[in-house]
């Protein structure tokens, strides 16, 4: 089950043009006070942090390819590791 918080801070993703047909995005967030009460403040000294990198490369005309890889822990729950890599061709 996935923990929101409406306080969070986020920055855009950061995206570096290594050559013409490679690109790397870097994204992060991070959460402070995950924990809310019965009235709905958020309390408690719980935090937790998202950081993920995506790797675009062009591989010819018309046919791309997408690696990601993400990494998620927060206080109290065991840490994780996902991501998955996708062929992606317009129409």
């Amino acid at each position: 089950m996935p923990i929101t918080s409406q306080r969070k801070a986020s920055g855009d993703p950061k995206a570096v043009k290594v050559t013409g047909q490679f690109k790397i995005t870097l994204g992060a967030q991070y959460f402070w006070t995950l924990d809310q009460n019965r009235f709905g403040d958020f309390t408690g000294n719980r935090d937790g942090w998202h950081a993920g990198l995506t790797f675009d490369y062009q591989l010819a005309t018309n046919l791309s390819t997408k690696v990601a890889v993400n990494y998620q822990d927060f206080d109290n729950q065991q840490e994780q590791w996902t991501g998955f890599v996708r062929l992606q061709r317009p129409f």
